[in-house]
């Protein structure tokens, strides 16, 4: 059986620990240097969610200003978003609507999983936006929340499982749903054949009497 593909983007402002999360996921290292993403850099890795095997897209995509105009059709057919943004610089976190809605625009045909990553939790003492803000904008934007260091593999493998498993359910769900209007549809039109076919049956009644009657004053 094939492996279900899923594309994961991620989004946020410029030198917020995009690239940085995903290096430190696939190949549990950090970097303190600062390389800008220039467009998008895609990579691939093959994981297993309670014995289904997924295979993820994720894709890096740039933070700075020149960029979001192309970032929007990176952005197209997109299954989850991570909206990262930096405990310790409050504009990154004031984009984070901006960010959302940008992804919403791009993918009106589909329900994108949402997570927003408060990143560099490491930086505590640097700290000027609470977690509790991030917790709430999470929540106005049903989206999961996850409070993130690049240098800690633990907090990083958990956002990737926790949102491939929240796709999963939310599939379930849709399916499960889609199967119901299926029922409720074929039970509908049953219901309407069974009352076509009632009808059709005391109309000829109706028919044999009239006939029969005809008949009779005949005679």
């Amino acid at each position: 059986m094939s492996a279900l593909k899923l594309k994961l983007i991620f989004v946020g402002h410029g030198r917020v620990g995009k690239t940085s999360l995903i290096n430190q996921y696939l190949d549990k290292t950090f970097k303190e240097e600062y390389i800008m993403t220039v467009g998008k850099e895609k990579s691939l890795k093959n994981i297993n969610i309670e014995g289904k095997e997924v295979s993820l897209e994720i894709c890096d995509t740039a933070g700075q200003p020149d960029y979001r105009a192309i970032n929007k059709i990176f952005m197209k057919n997109t299954d989850i978003a991570l909206i990262v943004y930096d405990i310790t610089k409050r504009e990154s976190f004031e984009e984070l609507n901006n960010w959302i809605g940008s992804v919403k625009e791009s993918n009106t045909n589909k329900k994108v999983i949402f997570g927003i990553a408060a990143n560099k939790s490491d930086l505590y003492e640097q700290r000027v936006v609470k977690k509790n803000e991030g917790e709430e904008l999470a929540k106005n934007n049903n989206a999961l929340f996850f409070e993130t260091s690049a240098k800690d593999y633990d907090s990083v493998e958990n956002v990737f499982l926790t949102l491939s498993e929240e796709y999963l359910k939310k599939e379930e769900e849709r399916k499960k749903e889609e199967e119901k209007k299926k029922k409720k549809k074929k039970k509908k039109k049953n219901e309407e054949e069974e009352k076509k076919r009632e009808l059709e049956l005391i109309q000829k009644k109706i028919d044999d009497n009239n006939h029969c009657s005809s008949k009779c004053s005949i005679m």
